[in-house]
């Protein structure tokens, strides 16, 4: 019964530990790019940041939907209820030795806009 009761809290805990994600944009010689990464309590991982919906390389989430220009979006992973993030400045002039901007989105508590079973923003339904 112990390990079960410690099994409990240690999955409750890791509930607790918000995600969010950094994107970098930037220019180099070679031209200009964006890229993206993810951060959770059970890693970091590199993610290709839609403009729209995607299912991104991170273990366990089935959807990644963005709209960075209203600077909202979301995210689903497996067995668990839709969660929200929004978009703030994180970073200066610089990251990564390179001239470029960072943008964190942070995960916060799902508002309104958020639609009950689309896998897309209010925003981009509708707009196609």
């Amino acid at each position: 019964m112990r390990l079960t009761s410690l099994t409990v809290v240690a999955q409750l805990a890791s509930f607790a530990a918000a995600d969010y994600m950094v994107i970098s944009y930037g220019c180099n010689d070679e031209g200009c790019g964006t890229f993206g990464e993810w951060y959770s309590g059970y890693g970091t991982y590199w993610v290709s940041p839609p403009d729209g919906c995607s299912k991104p390389d991170v273990p366990g989430m089935t959807s990644l939907c963005l709209d960075r220009g209203k600077n909202t979006g979301y995210f689903l992973f497996e067995n668990q209820p839709r969660r929200c993030l929004h978009a703030s400045n994180a970073g200066g002039p610089y990251c990564n030795n390179a001239a470029c901007n960072r943008v964190r989105w942070d995960e916060i508590e799902c508002p309104e806009w958020v639609p009950a079973s689309t896998g897309e923003p209010a925003a981009t339904r509708g707009a196609r």
